[in-house]
């Protein structure tokens, strides 16, 4: 948390304080401009003030890596990313639901909803899930993850992935015998 302080040259906030609580702005006032007042002390015995010193505040983002991806059936695991656009001192979490056309609960895939962590100092998070490969034709079907409200950074521009599933089995096939008998005229 901040500490207020008084125009007392010896309190203060430190950087690691500073760093902990800028993002919180984000959901508090949102982007632009951080002013603040610093109080220098030459010799103990002067104060010196600045006053208005501009930071302009850009909060952190996190965006999955791509809107879009396809993979056969057959594939076996598919991975989710989520990028943050620049390391952070604390984890980020992304919340995630999950929507499309495929069954989950192991019939298509196994992903369910929940949340992907970005570990504090790294700038990528993933989950992952299997896919099914069943001996089935059917169409291609689609996994759709959106994401939710992150903590710790705000949702970027690309918030939703949509994963098609491609069918890989072939239509079935049917075929009719030669038959034999007599016809009845009736």
């Amino acid at each position: 948390t901040w500490v207020a302080v008084t125009d007392a040259a010896t309190q203060n906030n430190t950087i690691t304080e500073i760093n902990t609580n800028l993002p919180t702005f984000v959901s508090a006032v949102g982007t632009g401009n951080f002013y603040f007042k610093a109080f220098l002390v030459s010799d103990g015995s002067q104060k010196v003030e600045l006053d208005q010193v501009t930071l302009t505040y850009t909060p952190f983002t996190v965006d999955f890596s791509a809107a879009t991806q396809s993979v056969a059936e057959s594939v076996g695991t598919v991975t989710v990313t989520a990028n943050l656009n620049a390391a952070y001192t604390a984890d980020v979490t992304i919340p995630f639901t999950v929507t499309g056309s495929a069954t989950g609960g192991g019939v298509d895939h196994n992903l369910a909803n929940g949340n992907i962590v970005i570990t504090a100092g790294l700038t990528t998070g993933t989950t992952s899930f299997t896919v099914t490969n069943d001996t089935l034709d059917e169409n291609d079907e689609t996994v759709v993850v959106t994401m939710g409200t992150p903590t710790n950074a705000a949702a970027g521009t690309v918030t939703v992935q949509t994963i098609t599933i491609t069918d890989d089995d072939a239509q079935p096939t049917v075929s009719i015998g030669d038959s034999s008998g007599a016809e009845s005229a009736n």
